[in-house]
C-alpha cells in the first residue's frame, strides 16, 4: 500500500508549467478559446444523442432539451439518455482540453494530471484515495441517509442502461472537472503568478461557478474546490483528489437513484456542515497517513 518518496523531488504542481520548456504565458489563453470551440462540438454531439433517443420515445426536442434548465432537482443520472445529457457534457471537458492542448501545442497534455518527474497517473495514490475516502465520505453518506429513514422508502429509478453507463462516465465526469479546474485552471494561475495559494484560491472558485447551488451549497462547493486544491498541491498530481470526488459523486448520486437520499439545489445547512467536516476530515488524515506510512508520496 505504501509508496517511495519520489513526490518530495518533483516540481510544485500549480508553478510547475512555468518550468516546462518553451512555455509561453499567452499560449493557454488560446487553448482556453480552442477548449470553449471543441467543448461546443462536442456537447452538439451529446446533445443531438440525447435529442435522438428522446425522440424515440415520443418526446419533442424542444421538451428534452428544456429539461436542462430545472438544475439538480431536475436531473437525470439514472437513464441512459439522462446520463449522457448531464454527466457526458461534463466528461465531454476531457477530450475537448485534449484537443486544445494538442492544437495550441501549449505543453503536454500529462502535465495537468501530475508535476512529477515520471509523468504518469499513480493508480497506487489512486488506490489508497479511493480508501480513504470511503472510509471518510462514502461510507458515512449511507450511514446519514440510514440514520435519516431513507432506505424505509426505496425507490429504484435506475434503468439497466442508465446503469452501466453511470458506472462509465461518473469517473470521467469528475476526473474532467479535475483536469480542467485543478489542471489547467490551476496551473495556468500558477504559472501566472507563481504563488500556489492564489492558483488554489481561483480554481476553487471557478469550481464554485460551475455548480448551481443556493448560497450556502456555494460555500459547501468552494470548500470542497480548496480541499481539492490542497490535495493536489500536497500529492503534486489529481490521482487523490480525483478519487475523493468520484467517491462522493458515485455515493450521491446511487442513493438519490435508490430514494435513499435526494440530490437539491437547494442545500441544507446539514448537509452544508456534514460536507465540510468530511473534508477537514480527509485532509487531515492525508497529511498524518503520509507523514507515518507514505501513503500519499508517490
Amino acid at each position: 500500500m505504501f509508496l517511495d518518496n519520489s513526490t518530495q523531488n518533483a516540481p510544485e504542481y500549480y508553478t510547475s508549467p512555468a518550468k516546462l520548456p518553451g512555455f509561453k504565458w499567452y499560449k493557454p489563453i488560446i487553448t482556453a478559446l480552442l477548449f470553449i470551440v471543441f467543448l461546443v462540438i462536442f456537447d452538439l454531439i451529446i446533445y443531438g444523442i440525447y435529442a435522438g433517443l428522446m425522440l424515440t420515445k415520443g418526446v419533442d426536442i424542444v421538451t428534452a432539451i428544456g429539461s436542462l434548465q430545472g438544475g439538480y432537482d431536475a436531473m437525470d443520472a439514472f437513464t441512459a439518455p439522462g446520463v449522457i445529457l448531464f454527466l457526458g457534457n461534463v466528461a465531454a471537458f476531457i477530450p475537448a482540453l485534449f484537443c486544445a492542448i494538442k492544437v495550441s501545442k501549449e505543453r503536454p497534455f500529462n502535465t495537468l494530471i501530475t508535476s512529477r518527474v515520471e509523468g504518469k497517473w499513480d493508480m497506487k495514490l489512486f488506490r489508497n484515495g479511493l480508501i480513504l475516502a470511503l472510509a471518510i465520505n462514502g461510507i458515512p453518506q449511507v450511514i446519514i441517509a440510514i440514520a435519516q429513514g431513507g432506505f424505509s422508502h426505496i425507490d429504484i429509478k435506475y434503468t439497466l442502461p442508465g446503469f452501466i453507463l453511470f458506472l462509465f462516465i461518473l469517473p470521467l465526469q469528475c476526473m474532467a472537472e479535475e483536469l480542467l479546474l485543478r489542471g489547467f485552471l490551476g496551473q495556468t494561475v500558477g504559472g501566472w503568478v507563481k504563488i500556489p495559494l492564489v492558483a488554489i484560491i481561483v480554481q476553487a472558485l471557478g469550481f464554485m461557478v460551475l455548480h448551481g447551488y443556493n448560497d450556502i451549497g456555494q460555500f459547501s462547493i468552494l470548500v470542497s474546490g480548496l480541499t481539492f486544491g490542497i490535495i493536489a498541491w500536497k500529492t503534486k498530481g489529481l490521482e487523490v483528489s480525483s478519487s475523493f470526488h468520484i467517491v462522493n459523486n458515485w455515493f450521491s448520486f446511487v442513493l438519490t437513484g435508490i430514494g435513499a437520499a435526494s440530490i437539491s439545489s437547494e442545500t441544507s445547512m446539514f448537509d452544508v456542515v456534514t460536507n465540510i467536516v468530511m473534508d477537514i476530515i480527509f485532509l487531515a488524515l492525508m497529511f498524518y497517513l503520509d507523514k507515518k506510512k507514505n501513503m500519499f508520496t508517490a
